[in-house]
């Protein structure tokens, strides 16, 4: 552990400077370094970053003996590697392109989460000692470098969000020299350390993991893993949380009209520990505080098949898909329940299907039973059917109906 007054982590090659590594589960445990956004764990939260100009004055963290306090040369560093033009007192760096590779990289982060990351463009330099983010100022995270220890040390270090989260970033050694894979090298550094200044520790035991404890020289996997998705909507929630969140009818996620024939899936990119660059299709419940909501429309009487799938691998020892037991609901447009399924298992699927219902707004709501983040995909699929009737003076009324005639068919879907 570095003996300094702000907690940091470190990126390593062949040396290893990092807190107590964790197994995959990790993230179902709160993290000393903080979240940002003052609320509570689960919730969205906006942040700013910025660019430290050259010359801002960063001290020596670190515990590598070779660093030494040097104002920051990243933005140089960076230009020279990729060939755009270095003039001094030039703080514009939108269109540079290692601006891009490092501007996808806090946004990434956004996609899959709860997060806004937004760019602030002006950074007054101020130095690398708590300095708290201010809009026209500076950044709440910000990104700047300067020597550390040089190639096969450590490449990068960041602070934890209740230190300020900034990094340092190594501008002697040649790592960031890796252009291969569009700069995945690079991106795949600072995602890294972004995570950390949002609150992500260090995991172990999971191979070709963004926030495992050393980077790949050539890494082959390109930004967060499932298991750092999870862990980011730990602490932040999955996308559908932004704008207020989706916990209630009110706030719903809108899912649009129902086509008959036509199946509507959504979270189906968490099957396994591979992500792609651009896959963003993730939801989960981020524990027994979260409430998901979606809205769907008929604009006919039919019969509907819902079906709710915890998601994920077994690696490690844990079960992607079993971490919560969750249950499903289905509304009608006042909010009352009209069908639910929890069997109590965590990695169970439930739903129904062959349910008969007239036209309007309906919404299915999804909860978790135990207090961990869980992955789980939602898939939708209706048929019209002419025999049923068109409107009821209430939404009440339509289930009545139904019991009545003896229409309703639920089932489990094993």
């Amino acid at each position: 552990m570095i003996k300094i007054n702000r907690t940091l982590m470190a990126t390593a090659v062949a040396v290893a400077v990092y807190l107590p590594v964790q197994n995959a589960s990790a993230f179902e445990l709160p993290i000393a370094g903080g979240r940002w956004g003052g609320g509570a764990q689960g919730d969205a939260a906006s942040v700013t970053w910025s660019v430290a100009p050259d010359g801002t004055s960063i001290s020596n963290f670190s515990s590598s003996g070779s660093e030494l306090p040097a104002p920051s040369d990243l933005v140089s560093r960076l230009r020279g590697i990729y060939g755009d033009a270095d003039i001094a007192g030039d703080t514009n760096y939108v269109g540079e392109t290692w601006f891009g590779h490092v501007n996808e990289a806090y946004n990434r982060w956004s996609q899959l989460s709860g997060l806004t990351m937004t760019y602030e463009p002006n950074d007054d330099g101020a130095p690398y000692n708590g300095a708290t983010g201010a809009p026209g100022v500076r950044g709440d995270m910000r990104i700047g470098g300067h020597a550390i220890d040089g190639s096969g040390g450590i490449l990068a270090y960041n602070f934890f969000p209740s230190s300020g989260g900034d990094g340092v970033y190594d501008t002697l050694g040649n790592s960031y020299e890796n252009l291969l894979n569009d700069s995945r090298k690079l991106r795949n550094v600072v995602m890294h350390e972004v995570g950390h200044g949002l609150g992500l520790d260090h995991t172990s035991g999971v191979p070709d993991n963004l926030m495992n404890a050393s980077t790949p020289v050539n890494p082959t996997f390109d930004g967060p893993q499932l298991d750092d998705i999870l862990g980011i909507q730990r602490l932040y929630g999955d996308a559908n949380e932004k704008n207020g969140g989706n916990d209630t009818i009110a706030t719903a996620t809108d899912l649009g009209a129902l086509t008959s024939g036509v199946p509507v899936a959504i979270g189906q990119d968490a099957i396994d520990q591979a992500v792609g660059r651009y896959e963003t299709d993730f939801i989960s419940i981020d524990g027994t505080s979260d409430t998901d909501v979606f809205m769907f429309t008929i604009g006919a009487g039919g019969m509907l098949d819902a079906l709710m799938t915890p998601l994920g691998p077994s690696q490690n020892g844990d079960d992607y898909a079993a971490f919560s037991d969750l249950s499903l609901e289905l509304l009608d447009s006042l909010g009352n329940v009209i069908v639910s399924d929890n069997d109590g298992l965590a990695g169970e699927a439930e739903g129904f299907t062959d349910f008969l219902l007239l036209a309007g707004d309906y919404f299915l709501r999804i909860g978790g039973g135990d207090d961990f983040a869980q992955f789980y995909g939602l898939q939708l699929s209706f048929a019209e059917e002419e025999t049923v009737v068109a409107s009821v003076p209430a939404p009440g009324a339509a289930l009545l109906f139904l019991l009545g005639v003896g229409a309703i068919a639920v089932r489990r879907r094993l």
